[in-house]
C-alpha cells in the first residue's frame, strides 16, 4: 500500500488517486513523499521513469524538490540534472523554484538545476515561454539566481529578453484546453444527465454544456458514449436503481441537440460498476471507462472493483472518474492502482482523461 500511494503522489500529487483539475499545490508536505525522500533509494528513478508519461506534474516536482534539499551528495548532484526532464513548460520550472524556496532557498546545486533547464531547453520554446508565472514567481526572478552561461548567440539573446522587465504582458492560453485531444485509447463515456449537470451548481454553471462538447468531440474520434437512464439496459443479476443506455449522436449532431438529448432522459445515480457491467454484456473493448458527473459515483469502490476484475480477465482497462464534488473514496478506489479520480469539470478536464487513458 505504502508503494501504491507513493505512485499515485508522484502521477497525481495526491495520494488518495483523485486530481483537482484546478489545483497546482505542490505536495512538499505530503508524509508519503517524505517518507520516501528518506528511505527510497529508487525514488530518482521512480521520478526518471514516471516524467515522461505522467499526467500531471506537481508529485514530480515536489519530489524533485525534496530530493535536491534531502538526499545524499550523490543523488542531489543526479537531481540537479532532472529539471529539463520533470518540467515540460516554464511555468512549472516556475513551481520548482518556489517549492525550493519553500524548503529553504537556494544553495550551488539548486541554482544549477535551474540553469540546466534554460541550457537544455529550444530555444524557440524560451521565446514562447517567457510569459509564464507562478505565485509570483517568474523567468525574471529565476535567471537572476542560477545566472545560466551560454556560447549560443541565439540563446544569450533569448536569455537576455526574459530577464528584461515586461510591460502589459499577456499570458497565452493553455495549449491542452481543447474539446477532446486525439490519439488516446479507446473509451466508454458516461454522462451523468442529473439535474445538477443540467441546471448548475453552485460552483459551476451547467456543466452539461462541457460535458455534450466533450461526448460529442469524443463519439467524433471513436469514443463510445452513453448516459445512466433508468428506461437503459439493466443488469439482470443486480437490482441497480439505474441503467445504461447509448447516445445517438452524430458528427452533425449541434452541442444545442445533444443537451437537448440530455435533457429528456430519465436520469439516474452515475454507477462506475454498472458501466463496466454493461460493457461485460455487449462485449465492448476499450482502454479506460469514463464517468463525467456532478456528484460521486453511487456505489462505492467495492462494486466497481467485482467489475472490473471480471473485465479484466479479458481486457485491461482504467477506471476514470470526473466529478465536480469528490465524495472521498467514492471518486477513485485507492486499493486500485489502474483507477483514477479527477475533481472538477474544467477546460482542463479532457487533457488529463487523455493522459490518465494513455499512462
Amino acid at each position: 500500500m505504502e508503494s501504491l500511494m507513493l505512485h499515485r503522489t508522484l502521477v497525481l500529487g495526491r495520494s488518495n488517486g483523485i486530481l483537482r483539475c484546478e489545483d497546482d499545490t505542490l505536495p512538499i508536505d505530503e508524509p508519503v513523499l517524505l517518507r520516501a525522500v528518506q528511505k527510497r533509494e529508487d525514488l530518482l528513478d521512480l521520478v526518471a521513469q514516471l516524467a515522461p508519461r505522467a499526467p500531471t506534474r506537481t508529485g514530480l516536482i515536489a519530489a524533485l524538490a525534496l530530493a535536491l534539499k534531502h538526499r545524499p551528495l550523490g543523488d542531489r548532484r543526479r537531481a540537479a540534472g532532472m529539471a529539463p526532464v520533470v518540467c515540460r513548460d516554464g511555468r512549472e520550472l516556475l513551481q520548482l523554484a518556489a517549492a525550493l524556496r519553500r524548503l529553504g532557498g537556494f544553495g550551488r546545486l539548486t541554482r544549477k538545476c535551474l540553469a540546466e533547464w534554460y541550457l537544455r531547453r529550444p530555444v524557440s520554446s524560451l521565446r514562447s515561454e517567457a510569459e509564464a508565472s507562478f505565485e509570483g514567481w517568474c523567468h525574471r526572478d529565476v535567471l537572476r539566481l542560477c545566472h545560466p552561461r551560454t556560447d549560443e548567440p541565439a540563446r544569450r539573446r533569448a536569455l537576455a529578453e526574459m530577464v528584461r522587465p515586461r510591460t502589459n504582458a499577456t499570458v497565452a492560453p493553455r495549449t491542452e484546453d481543447v474539446d477532446w485531444p486525439q490519439g488516446a485509447g479507446r473509451r466508454l463515456i458516461a454522462i451523468d444527465a442529473s439535474a445538477a449537470m443540467k441546471f448548475g451548481t453552485v460552483l459551476m454553471e451547467r456543466p452539461v454544456q462541457l460535458a455534450a462538447r466533450w461526448g460529442l468531440a469524443a463519439s467524433a474520434s471513436g469514443d463510445a458514449v452513453v448516459t445512466f437512464d433508468r428506461n437503459g439496459w439493466r443488469d439482470p443479476q443486480t437490482r441497480w436503481r439505474t441503467g445504461v443506455a447509448p447516445l445517438p449522436w452524430r458528427p452533425t449532431t449541434t452541442v444545442t441537440a445533444a443537451i437537448e438529448d440530455l435533457g429528456r432522459i430519465d436520469a439516474g445515480p452515475p454507477d462506475p460498476g454498472l458501466l463496466v457491467r454493461y460493457a461485460i454484456a455487449k462485449k465492448i473493448r476499450v482502454d479506460a471507462f469514463v464517468v463525467i458527473g456532478a456528484h460521486p459515483p453511487w456505489m462505492a469502490p467495492d462494486g466497481r472493483r467485482a467489475a472490473l476484475v471480471e473485465y479484466r480477465q479479458r481486457w485491461p482497462a482504467k477506471m476514470i472518474v470526473v466529478g465536480l464534488k469528490s465524495g472521498g473514496e467514492r471518486l477513485s478506489d485507492p486499493g486500485d492502482e489502474a483507477s483514477w479520480g479527477v475533481e472538477g469539470i474544467s477546460p482542463r478536464t479532457p487533457a488529463i482523461v487523455a493522459r490518465l487513458t494513455d499512462f
